[in-house]
């Protein structure tokens, strides 16, 4: 019998106990691999391309990353195109299809119409970055199931965190690395913000934990401990409040509904061990903490966000503009990023599908599949602390993905008893 407030386990390392499945040992199909591997790309290739370039002096960063855009845009099609050729069915959530498609609406008219600042590379980053994976989950999603993603999460954010934290650690000098006395000690580059960092040492953090769970013994407990101590001190080493809110958030979220409250008691007194040995001026994060409200950061957002509100209720129904006119900066929140861009056009459809997500993702956790979950609460917290729509790729493909799964697994609950009904 299974221990009270302990998980169901998760689904067997080769795929046995997925729904749908016979037993044994599942043949390998290169469109699961491909998305198995893309989707990984997604959540942290932009800050692997980013810090590629200071190996790589003689290119611009700028062309570097527009070059992942690139892939990301190629590969897409290339899982969108193998879908079509399978003459498999995509699955369009309906609430986030109407969320992309009026935020599109809002880009175009802001950029062909009005000549909003910087509206085109908003479009380019939108449409290269952002809609491309997230219709390559509508078609080709479906193809995956969430034990082939964790070993690839874990080794690309292995990888991502690592050659952040040497370039931080060791002082790398380039054009690329911004000044620590500039950043206040903070790790930053050219082309990826503190923040970013920060969250590729969550990521890792998470699909550690996930790894650690699993039963199929995935990934080495050795290495999976290394690769912990990696994400914590990537994430110290960024210096940013937003990715420790969102490990925390999504910590809290796990131990009540796996019932391990002593993952919470580690944590916090991980946490204290840390910021009783350490004073703010030896440890920026602390510093962060300490001076939350009061530093220049928040005080520009909370105008932004003042001025976001404002537009929203002079323009209710199809918002203003994708970005805040007065300020010229966006909220650095989804939902008043939403408002402010889209009205009631733009929350109402964002309501429902973060709903779903939000009942689908605690649903498996029940039913002990961690990582996209986590991954999901983990984004969805980042962005009610930075960033902008079209910049939010990571968010949207992982509620995408999760959406398509419970669409997906809804059919092949109800098609199971027709299949094996006796003829009449």
């Amino acid at each position: 019998m299974m221990e009270q407030g302990a998980l169901p386990a998760a689904p067997s390392a080769d795929g046995a106990d997925i729904p749908g499945r016979k037993g044994g040992r599942v043949a390998w199909d290169p469109l699961a691999f491909l998305m198995a591997w893309f989707i990984p790309l997604v959540i942290v290739g932009y800050p692997i391309a980013g810090a590629s370039t200071i190996f790589v002096p003689f290119v611009e960063p700028t062309t570097v990353t527009y070059g992942y855009r690139g892939i990301v845009a190629a590969l897409s099609a290339l899982a969108i195109v193998a879908a079509l050729v399978r003459n498999q069915t995509p699955i369009f959530p309906m609430a986030l299809t109407v969320f992309l498609l009026a935020y599109l609406v809002r880009l175009y008219v802001d950029n062909f119409a009005f000549g909003i600042y910087r509206a085109d590379l908003a479009i380019i980053f939108y449409v290269g970055g952002v809609l491309p994976p997230v219709l390559a989950v509508f078609f080709a999603g479906r193809t995956l199931d969430e034990h082939q993603l964790i070993r690839p999460t874990f080794a690309a954010a292995l990888v991502a965190a690592t050659l952040l934290l040497l370039i931080g650690l060791l002082g790398l000098e380039s054009e690329i690395v911004n000044s620590l006395e500039q950043t206040g000690g903070r790790l930053s580059l050219e082309t990826v913000n503190a923040i970013s960092i920060g969250h590729v040492g969550a990521t890792l953090l998470i699909s550690c934990v996930v790894a650690w769970y699993h039963p199929g013994r995935l990934v080495p407990k050795i290495l999976i401990a290394v690769a912990a101590a990696i994400g914590v001190a990537t994430m110290i080493q960024a210096g940013s409040r937003g990715p420790f809110v969102a490990v925390g958030v999504c910590v809290v979220v796990y131990c009540v509904i796996a019932r391990r409250w002593g993952v919470v008691l580690l944590t916090l007194a991980a946490v204290a061990a840390v910021a009783l040995r350490s004073s703010p001026d030896q440890l920026v994060i602390l510093d962060r903490f300490s001076t939350v409200g009061w530093d220049a950061s928040v005080s520009e957002r909370l105008l932004s966000q003042d001025y976001a509100i404002a537009d929203f209720f002079d323009h209710p129904f199809v918002g203003n503009a994708y970005i805040e006119l007065a300020t010229l900066d966006y909220p650095h929140n989804l939902i008043l990023d939403a408002a402010m861009a889209m009205g009631l056009a733009g929350l109402i459809p964002l309501f429902i599908f973060t709903f779903q997500a939000a009942r689908t993702a605690v649903a498996r956790m029940r039913q002990g599949r961690l990582l996209v979950a986590l991954l999901v609460i983990q984004f969805f917290m980042a962005a009610q602390f930075s960033g902008s729509i079209w910049g939010h790729g990571s968010l949207l493909t992982m509620i995408g993905l999760i959406l398509v799964w419970v669409r997906r697994d809804a059919a092949t609950a109800a098609a199971g008893p027709a299949r094996h009904a006796p003829s009449i």
